[in-house]
Protein backbone atom coordinates (compact mmCIF):
# COMPACT_ATOMS: atom_id res chain seq x y z
CA UNK A 1 0.00 0.00 0.00
CA UNK A 2 0.87 3.46 -0.92
CA UNK A 3 0.80 6.52 0.98
CA UNK A 4 1.73 10.34 -0.04
CA UNK A 5 5.31 9.99 2.17
CA UNK A 6 6.37 6.73 0.71
CA UNK A 7 5.13 8.11 -3.10
CA UNK A 8 7.30 11.25 -2.36
CA UNK A 9 10.39 8.87 -1.09
CA UNK A 10 10.01 6.54 -3.83
CA UNK A 11 9.49 8.54 -6.96
CA UNK A 12 12.60 11.08 -5.30
CA UNK A 13 14.58 7.66 -5.68
CA UNK A 14 12.97 6.84 -9.65
CA UNK A 15 13.91 10.29 -11.14
CA UNK A 16 17.33 10.07 -9.49
CA UNK A 17 17.95 7.07 -11.33
CA UNK A 18 16.17 3.85 -9.41
CA UNK A 19 14.39 2.58 -12.28
CA UNK A 20 14.04 -0.69 -10.12
CA UNK A 21 11.33 1.50 -8.44
CA UNK A 22 9.03 1.94 -11.72
CA UNK A 23 7.10 -1.55 -11.15
CA UNK A 24 6.49 -0.80 -7.46
CA UNK A 25 5.15 2.96 -8.21
CA UNK A 26 2.98 1.50 -11.09
CA UNK A 27 1.23 -0.82 -8.81
CA UNK A 28 0.37 2.27 -7.15
CA UNK A 29 -2.44 3.21 -9.28
CA UNK A 30 -4.95 0.98 -7.20
CA UNK A 31 -4.14 2.76 -4.18
CA UNK A 32 -6.55 5.02 -2.70
CA UNK A 33 -6.49 8.34 -4.63
CA UNK A 34 -7.27 9.99 -1.18
CA UNK A 35 -4.42 9.01 0.24
CA UNK A 36 -1.73 9.18 -2.32
CA UNK A 37 -3.77 12.20 -4.71
CA UNK A 38 0.21 13.07 -6.43
CA UNK A 39 0.44 9.83 -7.63
CA UNK A 40 -1.04 11.18 -10.91
CA UNK A 41 1.13 13.39 -11.57
CA UNK A 42 3.86 11.39 -11.30
CA UNK A 43 2.04 9.04 -14.34
CA UNK A 44 1.78 12.46 -16.02
CA UNK A 45 5.42 13.67 -15.53
CA UNK A 46 6.87 9.70 -16.27
CA UNK A 47 4.76 9.77 -19.66
CA UNK A 48 6.22 13.09 -20.55
CA UNK A 49 10.19 12.18 -19.79
CA UNK A 50 10.05 8.86 -20.18
CA UNK A 51 7.38 7.67 -22.33
CA UNK A 52 9.36 4.53 -23.50
CA UNK A 53 10.27 3.52 -19.77
CA UNK A 54 6.46 4.27 -18.64
CA UNK A 55 5.33 1.89 -22.13
CA UNK A 56 7.52 -1.01 -20.80
CA UNK A 57 6.56 -0.87 -17.37
CA UNK A 58 2.72 -1.09 -17.97
CA UNK A 59 3.25 -3.82 -20.42
CA UNK A 60 4.04 -5.92 -17.36
CA UNK A 61 0.57 -4.98 -15.45
CA UNK A 62 -2.82 -5.87 -16.15
CA UNK A 63 -4.70 -3.59 -18.75
CA UNK A 64 -7.00 -2.53 -15.85
CA UNK A 65 -4.20 -0.87 -14.36
CA UNK A 66 -3.00 0.51 -17.88
CA UNK A 67 -5.80 2.36 -17.90
CA UNK A 68 -6.12 3.97 -14.52
CA UNK A 69 -2.52 4.93 -14.41
CA UNK A 70 -3.49 6.62 -18.02
CA UNK A 71 -6.33 8.21 -16.48
CA UNK A 72 -5.22 9.18 -13.30
CA UNK A 73 -2.27 11.04 -15.55
CA UNK A 74 -5.23 12.53 -17.67
CA UNK A 75 -6.93 13.53 -14.94
CA UNK A 76 -4.29 15.30 -12.21
CA UNK A 77 -1.77 16.58 -14.99
CA UNK A 78 -2.56 16.09 -17.99
CA UNK A 79 -5.85 18.18 -17.99
CA UNK A 80 -4.09 20.89 -16.58
CA UNK A 81 -0.88 21.35 -18.59
CA UNK A 82 -1.77 21.81 -22.46
CA UNK A 83 1.70 21.48 -23.42
CA UNK A 84 2.50 18.60 -21.88
CA UNK A 85 -0.63 16.66 -23.09
CA UNK A 86 0.27 17.63 -26.94
CA UNK A 87 3.87 15.87 -25.66
CA UNK A 88 2.33 13.14 -24.36
CA UNK A 89 -0.29 12.70 -27.07
CA UNK A 90 2.45 13.06 -29.95
CA UNK A 91 4.48 10.46 -27.90
CA UNK A 92 1.91 7.89 -28.02
CA UNK A 93 1.03 8.45 -31.16
CA UNK A 94 4.45 7.56 -32.24
CA UNK A 95 4.74 4.80 -30.00
CA UNK A 96 2.14 2.40 -32.23
CA UNK A 97 1.44 -0.81 -30.21
CA UNK A 98 -1.96 -1.17 -28.03
CA UNK A 99 -0.59 -0.02 -24.88
CA UNK A 100 0.40 3.12 -25.91
CA UNK A 101 -3.14 3.42 -27.86
CA UNK A 102 -5.26 2.13 -24.38
CA UNK A 103 -3.26 4.97 -22.86
CA UNK A 104 -3.70 7.55 -24.85
CA UNK A 105 -7.55 6.64 -24.88
CA UNK A 106 -7.66 6.99 -21.46
CA UNK A 107 -5.29 10.03 -20.49
CA UNK A 108 -7.74 12.34 -23.03
CA UNK A 109 -10.78 10.85 -21.13
CA UNK A 110 -8.87 11.69 -17.88
CA UNK A 111 -7.84 15.14 -19.38
CA UNK A 112 -11.97 15.52 -20.44
CA UNK A 113 -10.99 15.30 -23.71
CA UNK A 114 -13.56 12.78 -24.46
CA UNK A 115 -16.26 10.88 -23.10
Amino acid sequence: MCDGKLLDYLTNLYWRGDSDLLAPLLQCADSRKDVIEEIGTFYGDLLDRRTAAALRGMREVSIDKQKEICSMAGEDDLSLNAPKLRRVTSRLHAAQDDVAERCLQEADRGAGHTP
